[in-house]
């Protein structure tokens, strides 16, 4: 698809202003100056990038970006006005997903044009994320079917199924929420990292862990392999007999999830997990991790590890509300309450 624009805005003489200081760039632009009709575009066009102001006649800049956020996800919403609070800044920014902010008047040929050609990758990388989704999504429902015709011999109960369609969605909002939010090498780096997120949440060729002692053959067999300088220690308490199979599942995926960005940075690093029970309710997990990778400055400098880190935590985060990190200049500590036996909730988004 080609690059293409919408301006929405309220006012010819700033529209005309627009595609005159844009026109230089080639960039194919539709307009329009009434939010109802803006809606009616997006639905009968794919538009890339939506560039809309707030005060517009029949239906509000806002309402304009609800229905975009609602039903063309993938259209990256640049918001373009002569004035913004902050209360409204923050809503745009939690709740609309608004790629950008500017106020008139504005430098076009700077930060401006700069912000649309991102808008232009951010689109075309959603897209890519779609289709590679889409392919995984197919293999795992034709996994699913064949999982399920053994499950009616076998009884097996839909324990690791239910966590499976919690994570989902889990991963692809995260994923996408850190994109944007970095640079063109951490999004190299996190747009790889996803890719091994992806077949270690569909298990691809893997086994369903049953026991911890499951969990632990499976996090050996990933990380401490013969190139692999990895010391990793691994303290496990006795199960509860009431554990299921949703349990070990969940286990399994946050620590794989948690070491394996750094161990694809650095394969020589030091890690200590260690899993505890209160009762037979509650599983404690506490993993620590230190090594060499790289400089972990804050703001636009940040290196892939903090990043990356930081994208764990998002993600595990929407799997138990008691979590606790601490991340720190090349270490990360990690410490968080799972159920032994408990159903995971529904997840929608």
């Amino acid at each position: 698809m080609e690059n293409n624009i919408l301006l929405v805005y309220k006012g010819e003489a700033a529209i005309q202003e627009f595609c005159e200081e844009m026109k230089p760039y080639g960039i194919p632009t539709d307009t329009v100056s009434d939010g109802g009709k803006a809606i009616e575009m997006v639905d009968k066009k794919e538009y890339k990038v939506v560039v809309t102001g707030m005060n517009l006649p029949t239906v509000s800049g806002m309402k304009v970006l609800e229905h975009i956020n609602q039903f063309h996800k993938k259209t990256v919403c640049i918001v373009y006005t002569s004035r913004m609070d902050l209360s409204r800044l923050k809503f745009l920014i939690n709740e609309r997903e608004v790629f950008r902010f500017f106020l008139r008047p504005v430098n076009f040929h700077g930060d401006f044009y700069r912000s649309i050609q991102e808008a232009f990758e951010y689109y075309d990388l959603k897209c890519a994320q779609e289709e590679e989704w889409e392919e995984k999504q197919v293999k795992h429902e034709d996994r699913m079917k064949r999982v399920k015709e053994l499950e009616i011999l076998m009884g097996r109960r839909e324990d690791v199924h239910s966590l499976e369609m919690f994570l989902g969605p889990v991963i692809k909002y995260s994923i996408q929420k850190f994109m944007y939010q970095s640079n063109a090498a951490q999004k190299e780096f996190i747009y790889k990292y996803e890719k091994k997120l992806l077949s270690c949440y569909f298990r691809e060729n893997e086994p369903v862990c049953g026991s911890l002692g499951d969990v632990k053959q499976f996090i050996l067999s990933e990380f401490c392999q013969t190139r692999s300088r990895a010391d990793l220690h691994m303290e496990f308490e006795t199960c509860p007999g009431n554990a299921n199979r949703q349990f070990f599942e969940e286990v399994r995926f946050l620590i794989w999830m948690i070491l394996q960005p750094f161990h694809m940075i650095r394969k020589d690093y030091w890690a200590k997990i260690r899993i505890s029970f209160t009762g037979n309710q509650y599983a404690m997990l506490n993993l620590a991790l230190k090594g060499q990778f790289g400089n972990w400055q804050h703001g636009a400098k940040q290196s892939n590890a903090a990043v990356v880190a930081m994208l764990t935590m998002s993600i595990a985060g929407e799997m138990t509300k008691d979590l606790q990190h601490s991340i720190g200049e090349g270490t990360l500590e990690v410490s968080l309450k799972l159920p032994v036996n408990k159903k995971m909730p529904s997840w929608n988004l």
